[in-house]
């Protein structure tokens, strides 16, 4: 038995300004379906504010909280990986799929260091996971090997290490 979404008709664009065009849904029945101005579908669940328009002005849907996606469920939704640090993997096997260089803050004190985002599938949890990697011998690493690559993040010592 199909269970009807109850946020489906929870969309509103509110005002008629902005850039959202309104086109008759392609089942026919009756829903309007709005598309932005690149051409993306705005459907069930987006609330869209058109441009020119401040949140002030806005009056939102009344929605049930517990009715509403949690964020985990709208990024395995959008199939986004996962954000892992290194202890989080240290000894799984990993398939590295791509890396580029990448700045980042260090959380502790600010600085900024240079390092590598990457992105692969963590073959002991079946997850997709995103990583930064700011190790020196890792980065060494990244540097001098094409991708795809399966390895695993390990410990020599105090240094993290691709084996």
């Amino acid at each position: 038995m199909a269970v009807e979404n109850p946020l489906a008709d929870a969309t509103e664009v509110f005002g008629s300004e902005g850039t959202l065009a309104p086109i008759e849904h392609p089942d026919g029945n009756g829903r309007q379906v709005q598309y932005d101005e690149e051409g993306r579908q705005v459907g069930a669940q987006t609330l869209m504010i058109p441009q020119g328009m401040e949140l002030a002005e806005i009056e939102l849907p009344d929605l049930d909280p517990k009715l509403v996606p949690s964020v985990a469920e709208r990024l395995a939704e959008a199939k986004m990986p996962v954000q892992v640090s290194a202890d989080q993997i240290l000894g799984h096997d990993v398939l590295w799929v791509a890396w580029r260089p990448q700045s980042a803050v260090l959380p502790g004190d600010g600085t900024v260091t240079e390092g590598f985002f990457a992105v692969g599938k963590d073959l002991v949890t079946g997850k997709a996971i995103a990583i930064f990697i700011g190790g020196v011998a890792l980065c060494r690493t990244l540097r001098n090997v094409k991708a795809p690559m399966v390895a695993q993040i390990g410990k020599k010592g105090r240094t993290l290490v691709f084996q």
